[in-house]
């Protein structure tokens, strides 16, 4: 049971109930989510590259949120973990964070494309 509790690469389940079961919808929203993404992530980089903060906190909200919303859970938490950070002002915790939310990336497209 406490498997049950850790968290997923991709919790469908929880991400349709949000939407009322809608499968098309979800499937538009994760389309989306993986169009964009790369694109938010260059951005996430960027920002860090140039320390600017306010921007790694936003993009790390932005992603956080965009991550819920498909129920990957894993990359959600570590964009949670990015934008704590960036509020607290903990530079040195960054680069190891932002490896991270790339590494759950990484590990959420090798899922998704193991599921076609």
């Amino acid at each position: 049971m406490e498997a049950d509790l850790e968290p997923q690469i991709v919790n469908k389940y929880l991400a349709l109930q949000r939407l009322d079961s809608d499968e098309e919808l979800y499937q538009e929203i994760l389309t989306v989510f993986l169009e964009d993404t790369p694109i938010q992530l260059a951005n996430l980089e960027n920002a860090w590259s140039t320390r600017t903060l306010p921007e790694v906190l936003r993009l790390s909200h932005s992603l956080k949120s965009a991550a819920g919303n498909i129920g990957a859970e894993r990359l959600s938490i570590a964009s949670f973990s990015v934008e704590k950070a960036a509020k607290n002002g903990n530079i040195e915790d960054l680069p190891a964070l932002l490896n991270s939310i790339q590494h759950e990336f990484n590990t959420l497209m090798e899922f998704l494309n193991k599921q076609r």
